[in-house]
């Protein structure tokens, strides 16, 4: 396949017996509205199911938007803006609890992971040592 254009879905998957295709029973695609069309045209028997990890790429950004924007009680106003704060914000998240995830600190900041990560890097002072769950953060803040 040559893209994934629309005409060139339907050319590609054309290219299977109609009889074929009314025996896929799922199709499983991104949220991308060429591919949701294309399977419910050409596999007329089969239900649709979205890729979960679009949906929460999806979703979960939108209901932080709308809660934020409507103003709803668990929007969060203490969150860092900046660089500078944000690496506080990791130590003092750190300090209160050296088992802390990666992603628990980012959803309490109201950032990505990946933002995290980033910051991470520039604290020269903290460490995980150890793997997975079995693992803490380790802060050498000399006086």
């Amino acid at each position: 396949m040559s893209d994934r254009r629309k005409f060139n879905l339907k050319e590609y998957f054309s290219s299977y017996p109609l009889k074929v295709r009314e025996k896929v029973r799922y199709i499983t695609t991104d949220i991308y509205a060429p591919y949701i069309d294309i399977a419910r045209e050409m596999f007329p028997n089969a239900k649709i199911v979205l890729d979960k990890g679009d949906i929460f790429r999806t979703i979960i950004p939108l209901k932080k938007i709308a809660t934020q924007k409507v103003g709803g009680e668990n929007v969060p106003h203490d969150v860092p803006h900046g660089r500078n704060e944000l690496i506080e914000y990791i130590k003092a998240q750190v300090r209160s609890n050296n088992k802390i995830t990666r992603q628990d600190m980012a959803e309490s900041a109201g950032v990505s992971v990946k933002t995290i990560q980033r910051a991470l890097k520039e604290i020269d002072n903290l460490n995980y040592v150890g793997s997975g769950n079995n693992g803490h953060w380790e802060l050498n803040e000399k006086k």
